[in-house]
C-alpha cells in the first residue's frame, strides 16, 4: 500500500535532481560567454603585408620635419647589423588574457579584455637599422587600447638627446603618417604608444 506512495516521492525527488542540475548547467554555460565580444564577426586573415622601406621612403622621411631614427640594435644569430636584416617574432594570444609579444626594439602588450580572438599576433622589424615595427595579422581591432612599448636604450640616439622631442607614428592603408597618443615611462626607459588596432608604427625624431 505504500509503494505507490513511496514512488512518488521518488518521482518528486528525481524532478528536484533533475531541475538543479539544469540550473547548475546554464550557470555554467552563461559563466562560459565571454567577457569581451569581437567588434568584427569576420576573423582577419594576416595576408596583408606592408610595403616595402625603400630607400626613397627612408630619405624623405615619416613626415614633414621627422627623420627615422637609426636603431642602436646588438648584432645576433637573427640579425646582421650592416646589412639591416630584418626581425620577427610571433605569438599565440589568447583572447580576453594580459599577453606581451616581445622583439628587442618593441613590445606589444594587451591588458586583459582588450584581445577579442585567440589569435596568431606578429611583429616584424623590416630593418634592423630604424625604428619602424609592423603589426600583424592588418586589420585587427581590439576592444581597448593595448600598448607598443619602444626601448629608448635600443635607439641609435646620442648622449644627450632630448627624447621629449620624439613622436610616434602610425601608418593609415592610404601611407599617411598620423602622430599617436603617447607617453613615457618614470624611468625614461620606454615610449609607451597607445592604440587600438594594428597597423606599421614609427618613431620620428626631428631633422637635424
Amino acid at each position: 500500500m505504500l509503494r505507490p506512495k513511496m514512488d512518488g516521492w521518488k518521482a518528486l525527488a528525481l524532478s528536484l535532481l533533475t531541475a538543479g542540475l539544469i540550473a547548475l548547467v546554464s550557470g555554467c554555460s552563461s559563466d562560459s560567454v565571454p567577457t569581451t565580444a569581437p567588434l568584427s564577426s569576420t576573423k582577419p586573415s594576416g595576408e596583408f603585408q606592408y610595403p616595402e622601406l625603400t630607400p626613397e621612403m627612408l630619405a624623405a622621411g615619416p613626415a614633414p620635419g621627422y627623420r627615422f631614427v637609426t636603431t642602436n640594435l646588438e648584432p645576433s644569430r637573427t640579425l646582421d647589423a650592416v646589412n639591416c636584416d630584418s626581425m620577427s617574432v610571433s605569438r599565440n594570444c589568447a583572447a580576453g588574457r594580459v599577453n606581451s609579444v616581445v622583439i628587442p626594439l618593441v613590445t606589444l602588450y594587451i591588458p586583459a579584455g582588450a584581445n577579442p580572438w585567440n589569435t596568431v599576433m606578429r611583429i616584424v622589424a623590416p630593418s634592423g637599422c630604424v625604428a619602424v615595427a609592423d603589426f600583424y595579422p592588418h586589420p585587427y581591432q581590439f576592444n581597448s587600447p593595448v600598448q607598443i612599448q619602444w626601448n629608448l636604450k635600443a635607439l641609435g640616439l646620442p648622449a644627450g638627446f632630448d627624447y621629449t622631442t620624439l613622436v610616434p607614428f602610425y601608418v593609415t592603408d592610404q601611407g599617411q603618417c598620423v602622430p599617436m597618443p603617447y607617453q613615457f615611462s618614470s624611468d625614461m626607459k620606454w615610449l609607451i604608444v597607445f592604440t587600438n588596432h594594428f597597423s606599421r608604427y614609427i618613431i620620428g625624431a626631428p631633422e637635424e
